[in-house]
């Protein structure tokens, strides 16, 4: 118990002496291994676009938004799949077609799934039924080659991130 408390301060220590890039890795870490639980936005279970809306919850800007209005309005700069410790990027899986969710039916030009660049070629996110993990990109678009999707990199704007600030579908109000 006693390695539990300071791993848990250092990894504190660490967090508040982070720049907000930083922060999002550091957050986005503790999200690994969590179940695929679709709405959630929590360590303890999470969605693609919840996986992103919990960590901006915790950064003090709660939105919980779906993985289409997060490729629109949040992460709206066009970027590549290069690596940048200083730049938070994420991916989008944008459908080609029609497609269904557990909702109903979204059209194509729509993000089906989001995650983070989380390293040289790699990628973080929630997927069912392996919940969030880190998985390559050429594993991730191999996976979905079949779903007739297009992979996109897009770089967080932090400003307009700030501007969507309290707009949610649904949060999980534990995490407030």
């Amino acid at each position: 118990m006693v390695n539990i408390i300071r791993a848990l301060s250092l990894w504190r220590e660490k967090y508040e002496n982070a720049n907000r890039e930083e922060r999002v890795r550091l957050l986005a870490y503790l999200y690994l291994d969590a179940p695929y639980i679709w709405g959630a936005e929590a360590p303890g279970g999470t969605d693609c676009s919840g996986l992103l809306c919990g960590i901006f919850t915790f950064m003090g800007n709660p939105i919980r938004v779906t993985a289409t209005d997060l490729m629109n309005k949040v992460f709206t700069k066009k970027s590549n799949a290069t690596y940048d410790k200083k730049v938070t990027k994420a991916f989008f899986l944008v459908a080609n077609n029609d497609y269904e969710t557990p909702d109903g039916v979204r059209p194509a030009g729509t993000a089906r799934h989001v995650g983070l660049l989380y390293g040289k070629g790699m990628l973080l996110h929630a997927t069912y039924p392996k919940g969030t993990v880190v998985e390559s990109i050429e594993s991730v678009e191999s996976s979905y080659s079949k779903s007739n999707v297009t992979m996109i990199f897009k770089e967080l704007d932090w400003d307009a991130l700030k501007k969507m600030k309290g707009e949610v579908y649904g949060m999980d109000t534990d995490l407030l």
